[in-house]
């Protein structure tokens, strides 16, 4: 899987080309841990290319998560598919991820 990584000062953006399954969810995980590191406040994983997440990518997902908060450091989801909102919505993950509608939104928090 083709994953586009960048880093905006404190920002790590992580942008998968495709839908993220079993199959590829550890290149998701591998992109992030490999990228990310103390100075690093906000993981974004841009799913502009993400128009599916099967619920086995859903748990690494929820596990990439944790280990980003107890570091202290945020995920969040940018160009989130009005299908994978309602996947968020079902399965009830809203309460642990953020949803963000444009980089500034992280951005100007800090």
């Amino acid at each position: 899987m083709f994953i586009e990584t960048t880093k905006l000062d404190s920002i790590l953006v992580v942008t998968p080309h495709e839908d993220i399954i079993r199959e590829n969810s550890e290149d998701v995980e591998r992109a992030i841990f490999s990228n990310v590191n103390k100075s690093t406040t906000d993981v974004i994983l841009d799913c502009k290319h993400v128009q599916y997440i099967n619920s086995f990518s859903l748990g690494t997902l929820v596990k990439i998560h944790q280990k980003l908060e107890e570091n202290s450091q945020k995920l969040h989801f940018l160009n989130v598919a009005p299908s994978l909102k309602t996947l968020f919505k079902i399965t009830r993950v809203l309460d642990y991820f953020s949803l963000i509608d444009s980089m500034d939104d992280v951005k100007n928090k800090k």
